[in-house]
C-alpha cells in the first residue's frame, strides 16, 4: 500500500511539474448576450475580435473588428482586420442610435464631433460647439472626410443600408478614417437592440458600467412584462402607422415594434407578417382589417386629429378615430424634427414598454404619465 501511494504522489508531482514548465495557454472567451443576435465577441489577453454579424439588411458576411487594449501588440494573424485601440478617448458618430449608448457610458467629453447635429435630440449635444461631420446625418456614408481626419477621432459609429453603403465604408476605412459599422437597427426583439450598450462599452472600457445598465432595464422591461401576463387576459387590437404617398407601410410580425405590442398585452393586426421591416399595403386592405379595432399608434407624424383628417379625410372612418384613442410616439421632439422615442427609446424599451401598458391596460398603471407617446387631441377639428 505504501508503495501505492509513493507511486501516486510521484505521478501528481510530476503533473505539477508539468503544468509549471508548461503553462496553461489562454483559451478564448465570449460575450454572453442574453438578446442581441447583431454582433459577436470573442476575447483573449489583450484584444477582443467583435463581430458585426449582419453589417446592412441582407448581407451575407459579417464585419469583423480587432479591439487592442493599448499597449498591446497586435497578432499577426489577425492584422488584416480594422484594428481599433481600446479604450477609446474620441469619438464621432453619424448613428443616432449609438449617440445615446456613448453618452450613457463616455459623457459628452467624448465626442469630438456628430453626424447630423440637428437631428440629435440630446440638448447637451445638440447645443455644444461639436462640429457636424454630415450634414445629413450620414446618409448614403456621405461625410466630411477632411474635417474628421483634422479631429483625430478613436472610431467614427456609422449606419449602412445597403452593399452600396458597405463599399462606401471599406473605401473611407482605407483613407484613414476609423469607420465601425452598427447594425443595432436590425435587432428583432426590444432588449436586443437595447443590449447594443455592450457593444459600445467594448469600444470605451466601460464593459462593467454597460452591463450593470443594461441588466437594470431588462428587468424592469421583464417585470412589467409579468405584471401584464398576472394581472389581465384582455387583449386589444392595435393598428400602427400611416399612408405615405399612397402606400401603408406596416411593422411586419417580427419588428421590434410588433414585439413591443405583444409585450404590452396588446393584439397587433399584422403580427402575422414574417418580417422585420415595414410592409407595404394598400389603404383599402388596410382598412379592410383595422377599421374596427381598439386602439391605433404611431400614426406619422401628426400633433393633432386635425393632421390626421388633412392629410386624408378616410383616416376619419377608423373605430380608434372616432373614439380618440390614435396614440402617438413623438411627444419629445425638437423643432428640427429630433425625435427620442428613436434615440433614447432604443435603450430605453422599458420606458416605451411602461407607456404601451398604460395606454392599452390604463388599470394597471393608474399613475404613469406618458414619456415618449401622447394622446392625439380632437381640438383644432373644425
Amino acid at each position: 500500500m505504501k508503495k501505492i501511494k509513493w507511486n501516486l504522489f510521484n505521478v501528481l508531482l510530476w503533473v505539477w511539474g508539468f503544468v509549471l514548465l508548461y503553462p496553461v495557454p489562454s483559451f478564448a472567451s465570449s460575450m454572453e448576450l442574453q438578446y442581441a443576435k447583431g454582433f459577436k465577441v470573442s476575447r483573449e489577453e489583450g484584444y477582443s475580435i467583435v463581430t458585426v454579424v449582419q453589417p446592412w439588411a441582407g448581407a451575407r458576411e459579417g464585419q469583423q473588428y480587432l479591439l487592442v487594449s493599448q499597449g498591446a501588440s497586435i497578432p499577426e494573424r489577425l492584422a488584416h482586420l480594422p484594428i481599433v485601440h481600446v479604450p477609446v478617448r474620441r469619438v464621432i458618430t453619424t448613428s443616432m442610435t449609438m449617440l445615446p449608448f456613448i453618452e450613457e457610458l463616455g459623457g459628452a467629453d467624448v465626442f469630438v464631433g456628430v453626424g447630423g447635429k440637428r437631428y440629435v435630440y440630446s440638448n447637451v449635444i445638440r447645443n455644444s460647439d461639436l462640429p457636424d461631420v454630415a450634414a445629413d446625418a450620414g446618409a448614403g456614408l456621405r461625410l466630411d472626410v477632411e474635417k474628421i481626419l483634422s479631429l483625430r477621432p478613436d472610431v467614427v459609429f456609422v449606419y449602412a443600408y445597403t452593399a452600396t453603403e458597405k463599399e462606401a465604408a471599406d473605401r473611407l476605412r482605407q483613407l484613414g478614417v476609423p469607420l465601425v459599422i452598427a447594425s443595432d437597427y436590425l435587432e428583432e426583439e426590444p432588449l436586443g437592440m437595447a443590449e447594443w450598450i455592450k457593444f459600445v462599452g467594448l469600444f470605451l472600457g466601460e464593459e462593467g458600467e454597460a452591463d450593470a445598465f443594461f441588466r437594470r432595464v431588462a428587468e424592469q422591461y421583464n417585470s412589467l412584462v409579468q405584471k401584464v401576463r398576472d394581472m389581465t387576459k384582455e387583449r386589444p387590437t392595435v393598428m400602427a402607422n400611416a399612408a405615405i404617398g399612397g402606400t401603408w407601410y406596416v411593422p411586419g410580425g417580427r419588428s421590434w415594434p410588433a414585439y413591443l405590442l405583444r409585450d404590452a398585452g396588446g393584439r397587433y393586426l399584422w403580427s402575422d407578417l414574417n418580417q422585420r421591416g415595414g410592409v407595404p399595403i394598400d389603404f383599402e386592405n388596410v382598412l379592410e382589417r383595422a377599421i374596427s379595432c381598439d386602439f391605433w399608434i404611431n400614426a406619422s407624424s401628426w400633433q393633432s386629429l386635425e393632421d390626421a383628417i388633412t392629410e386624408d379625410p378616410r383616416y376619419e372612418t377608423f373605430r380608434p378615430f372616432k373614439e380618440r384613442r390614435i396614440y402617438n410616439n413623438n411627444a419629445r421632439v425638437t423643432k428640427s424634427g429630433a425625435n427620442d422615442y428613436y434615440q433614447q427609446g432604443i435603450m430605453r424599451p422599458d420606458l416605451i414598454l411602461e407607456d404601451l401598458i398604460a395606454i392599452l391596460h390604463p388599470h394597471l398603471l393608474p399613475n404613469h404619465e406618458l414619456f415618449f407617446y401622447h394622446q392625439l387631441s380632437e381640438r383644432n377639428i373644425p
